[in-house]
């Protein structure tokens, strides 16, 4: 039980860390700086944006978990002789 807690704790952390560093990168982006070196500098830091593996919130992610169920539906019964049916 204590390792699930630590587990969401350290995701929750990585997610806020990574939430702080979007939110720096977008401040530097949306400056109204027009020289030609920021320029550049706001295109690169753009494409990192863009680059960046993107961590889901474990708030929404941990919360679903506990009252997700999966439901399928009866398949009904087969001849013996068949492994699948298809539909046409």
């Amino acid at each position: 039980v204590n390792t699930v807690k630590e587990t969401r704790l350290a995701q929750q952390r990585a997610y806020d860390a990574q939430q702080k560093e979007i939110a720096h990168i977008l401040e530097f982006i949306n400056k109204h700086d027009e020289r030609p070196k920021i320029v550049a500098q706001k295109a690169s830091k753009q494409k990192m944006l863009d680059k960046m593996e993107k961590i889901e919130d474990p708030a929404i992610t941990f919360n679903d978990a506990a009252s997700l169920s999966i439901r399928f539906p009866d398949p009904g019964q087969l001849p013996k002789n068949e492994l699948i049916q298809f539909d046409s």
